[in-house]
């Protein structure tokens, strides 16, 4: 029996964060207007709050591991992880060991990317067996898993480009950390941001899709990757296994958006996982259960 904890997107966000004179020539200056003036502000507006009860409740929870898939912040600035590192307690002595990874919004822009800031502030989270000292993919085991971390994003230069890509030099450490004895005898977890698909199982958009998509689901295919795990969509689903994908992906959601403000606790007892959704009540402003799933598979 093994209780990992699965959170995502908590988008911090800093109004007063310092700025540099580069910072208005990049997508940042359209972000903070999107954050301060239109709908997605409105939705964001208690996630700091809402995060704090998100941690007292998975915390409690006395997990056996704590996985994160990314978009810690809004807008990639430095005050964003600061503040979403103290709140979630990264490295703090009695938290359970964590995992992560980051997501687009992390590396909102060149600088944020380049500056390293969520490897940072979530350093404590990014421990594992490597590849030639390079940060990303990482493996850890976790009871009988092998958790794979894959870095699925990079910065875009463009507003309205929020695409990802592993890359082809990661996904040959990849395959290098796949065939370490460890990982070939555990099954196998692979956490990233970005999805597989969107719920209903077609492709994402083009300008919010992984690029190389069809290159990594070659590599876990052919490594019998078992479950993929992601955050990047706000709203919680399931993609099935096909054949094309013959592994169980689990989009988390959003821990901090208003009205959808959840997260996933999941309990392996050998033979099926059970997945706990966890969403925030606004009254009595606190997490509780709000549905349980059984994927009666083994997860090889």
């Amino acid at each position: 029996m093994i209780r990992f904890v699965h959170f995502s997107d908590i988008h911090v966000f800093q109004a007063d964060a310092a700025w540099k004179p580069r910072d208005y020539l990049t997508k940042r200056l359209t972000g903070f207007f999107n954050q301060k003036y239109l709908p997605r502000g409105k939705q964001f507006r208690e996630a700091v709050e809402v995060l704090k009860r998100l941690v007292d409740d998975l915390y409690s929870r006395k997990p056996d591991m704590i996985l994160f898939s990314g978009d810690a912040t809004t807008l990639g600035v430095e005050e964003e992880f600061a503040i979403a590192a103290e709140v979630l307690r990264v490295g703090a002595k009695d938290a359970p060991p964590g995992l992560a990874v980051p997501g687009n919004h992390d590396y909102y822009t060149r600088h944020s990317y380049e500056a390293g800031l969520f490897e940072k502030y979530f350093a404590p989270w990014l421990q594992g067996d490597r590849v030639d000292q390079h940060t990303y993919p990482y493996g850890r085991q976790a009871g009988p898993f092998y958790i794979l971390g894959v870095n699925s994003s990079q910065p875009r230069r463009w507003w309205w480009d929020s695409s990802g890509m592993v890359g082809l030099p990661q996904l040959e450490r990849l395959k290098r950390l796949l065939q370490k004895p460890e990982a070939m005898a555990s099954p196998k977890i692979l956490l990233t941001h970005y999805p597989i698909a969107l719920s209903d199982g077609k492709p994402e958009r083009r300008h919010r899709r992984l690029k190389d998509l069809a290159a990594l689901l070659e590599v876990i295919r052919e490594h019998r990757v078992g479950l993929w795990l992601h955050g990047h969509r706000h709203k919680p689903y399931h993609v099935k296994p096909e054949e094309h994908q013959p592994m169980h992906a689990l989009c988390v959601g959003s821990g901090t958006q208003e009205s959808l403000w959840t997260y996933a606790e999941y309990t392996f007892d050998g033979k099926k996982l059970h997945i706990e959704h966890r969403a925030y009540q606004p009254h009595p402003k606190r997490f509780e259960k709000v549905n349980n799933i059984i994927l009666p598979h083994e997860i090889h």
